[in-house]
Order: C-alpha cells, then structure tokens, then sequence
C-alpha cells in the first residue's frame, strides 16, 4: 500500500505567496465561508477535507494553540 501524504497542507503560508505568486488556501472564500458555518477554524476545515479523503496531513507549528487547533480534527465532518 501507498500511504499518501500532505506536506505542508495549509499551503505554506506567506512565504509561499510571495515566493510563488500562488493564493493562500486559508484565504479563500469557500474555505473561509465553510469555516464560519461549521464554527471551525479555516486550517481545520482544509484539514479534515484530507483527512476525510483519506490523506495523511503533516501540519507544523510551534504554537502551541495551534497544536491544539490541528489536532481538533475528529469531532466533526464534512459533508
């Protein structure tokens, strides 16, 4: 079996923005719009998009509400 993973799956930030003119999938209006009738989060709403479609997502941050925030995955579902 192949096990299929996001590598950086919140799209990288900023940096990746301005290195290559690319939009910030947190910033976009589906997500956005999702995120507020789900009470959730947009990270948690990218998140659990994967997770449902069965991919292994590798979130990093140091912060630890952050932490919290990403692995708040499993209360919920997207439909």
């Amino acid at each position: 079996d192949i096990c299929v993973t996001a590598h950086t799956p919140l799209g990288g930030g900023a940096a990746q923005k301005d290195q290559w003119h690319v939009e910030i999938p947190l910033d976009d209006p589906v997500v956005q719009t999702i995120a507020a009738a789900t009470g959730r989060t947009p990270a948690q709403v990218l998140l659990r998009f994967l997770l449902q479609r069965g991919i292994v997502v590798l979130p990093k941050s140091i912060k630890p509400h952050r932490m919290i925030e990403n692995i708040s995955l499993f209360d919920f579902s997207l439909t």
